[in-house]
């Protein structure tokens, strides 16, 4: 009798861990495209090893990016860094981040795509993106 209670209860638990397997959540998500989800604004450029005092207008992006794999980025412009106006808006679409560490974007209604490596820092409220070996883009975390 104890035999065959203990094959039953054994029996349920093996079912319902099957059960309750994550492997019906879709597609895994790598944790370093959890941590980019959220948007993000130029915070720092970097240019031969010393931080440019004003970041230009021109240079300030924002991105977001969402959990579908959705993007949205803003673009600048205007004399007065402090008060900067949108001049362009676009959409698209981010490929997981994996170990690798590299982000492609892809707009709406372009051909081409844009491929960087990114590195985060500061518990993933800030990344890098190192355009050449004198110039470092720093990305910050506002929501």
């Amino acid at each position: 009798m104890k035999n065959k209670i203990f094959t039953i209860v054994a029996a349920f638990f093996i079912a319902f861990t099957l059960s309750c397997s994550s492997d019906d959540d879709g597609p895994s998500i790598s944790e370093a495209s959890r941590d980019l989800r959220g948007t993000w604004e130029l915070f720092q450029i970097i240019e031969n090893n010393t931080p440019v005092a004003s970041i230009p207008c021109n240079q300030q992006r924002e991105f977001t990016f969402n959990q579908d794999f959705s993007y949205s980025e803003i673009d600048y412009a205007g004399q007065d860094p402090d008060n900067c106006e949108v001049a362009a808006t676009f959409n698209g679409t981010w490929e997981n981040v994996e170990d690798d560490m590299v982000l492609t974007l892809r707009r709406t209604g372009a051909e081409t795509t844009e491929s960087f490596t990114i590195s985060f820092r500061n518990n993933a409220q800030f990344f890098d993106v190192n355009q050449s070996s004198e110039r470092t883009l720093t990305y910050q975390k506002i929501n």
